[in-house]
């Protein structure tokens, strides 16, 4: 044999054995079947060869797809990212120790296609493995957050039912009303945190909606608020326009924006919220009185967690939410700044036809 390509087809269950034999040698190993281990490597082999025979690139759709397949399996398998690119790193390893024994002069063309092959396969399998590990740990997480929520919303729900009958026994009591605000703030921020981990979950419902009717639905909820910092909150919406969209997730939407607008708002201000048609998108704007925003880049608003204001009552998921919400529907967010006035939030949504 005088090419490398021919060794590979010749002495393939050869090298295939002998690598499985030096991972089995592997400090710390993971203990898998031959089978398993061996999962990707018919295809990467294929193409392997041919690449060599014609001392080409031949096409890497099939083997990336093999690397990256592979790459999720190690998930599964327990493997770590150090584990998995040494499994490329021995193979590579493996094929010139047989070259050697069989003396088989490796040319550079051919060496380079060799190790560029592995350092492909590598990279989409680290890829895939990480992609894969970090959906999973937010599977977990959410499924976790979800347990803790519903565990949660039980006893939260007697608790409202209590502070109902209080408020009846005793009207205008301010001790029962400090209560009933703060059940009521427990309880919205268990929906939060439900929302936010079955969201990656959710079907959307989707229906032609007024959008004018979910605006005014979502400020009439927040008006008592609204009432009691001396706060206006104004429409101002073409009556026409309509959205195709999921009704709970457009009212969460409007219903975050518009109680984010009056919590931050100085008492007395005015919170606008105006909607009309952009070409072929509804555009809605929440415009709030809050003197503006502190320091940091206002896109990070919608990072889960993050929170500027003076006022954490809140987890800082509400932003988050609605950030996917939008998205979902196949539109976009944005937030401007008007230093020591306040800030403009613009969501745009595909629009529907009005007939």
């Amino acid at each position: 044999m005088t090419d490398l390509a021919e060794l590979l087809r010749a002495k393939r269950s050869e090298i295939v054995e002998r690598w499985l034999g030096r991972i089995a040698r592997e400090p710390n190993h993971v203990d898998l079947s031959a089978a398993e281990l061996r999962d990707h490597l018919p295809i990467f082999f294929d193409q392997l060869v041919e690449a060599l025979a014609h001392e080409a690139h031949a096409k890497e759709d099939q083997s990336r797809i093999a690397a990256s397949q592979h790459g999720e399996l190690r998930v599964h398998s327990g493997f770590n990212v150090d584990e998995l690119v040494r499994e490329y790193d021995l193979l590579g390893d493996t094929i010139l120790e047989v070259a050697d024994a069989e003396r088989v002069v490796v040319s550079i063309v051919q060496m380079r296609i060799l190790l560029q092959r592995l350092a492909a396969g590598r990279v989409e399998a680290v890829a895939a493995y990480v992609r894969r590990r970090d959906e999973e740990a937010q599977r977990e997480t959410s499924d976790h957050l979800s347990f803790v929520a519903h565990e949660l919303r039980n006893p939260l729900n007697s608790a409202a039912l209590a502070t109902t009958g209080l408020r009846r026994a005793l009207p205008d009591n301010k001790l029962v009303e400090m209560l009933d605000r703060s059940v009521t703030r427990m309880r919205d921020l268990v929906d939060q945190v439900l929302t936010a981990a079955r969201f990656p979950k959710v079907q959307l419902r989707m229906e032609r909606l007024v959008i004018r009717d979910v605006l005014t639905q979502a400020i009439q909820e927040i008006e008592p608020k609204a009432e009691h910092k001396g706060i206006t909150v104004t429409l101002d919406v073409d009556e026409k326009l309509i959205v195709e969209g999921d009704r709970r997730l457009l009212h969460s939407v409007a219903a975050n924006l518009i109680g984010n607008a009056v919590k931050f708002s100085v008492p007395g201000r005015s919170v606008v919220v105006r909607c009309r048609r952009d070409n072929d998108q509804a555009l809605v704007e929440f415009e709030d009185g809050c003197d503006g925003l502190p320091d940091g880049s206002p896109q990070d608003l919608f990072e889960p967690y993050v929170q500027r204001g003076k006022d954490r009552s809140g987890l800082g998921l509400g932003l988050a939410i609605v950030k996917q919400a939008v998205e979902a529907h196949g539109g976009t967010i944005e937030v401007t700044n008007v230093p020591t006035v306040g800030c403009v939030f613009r969501v745009r949504l595909p629009s529907a036809p009005t007939s």
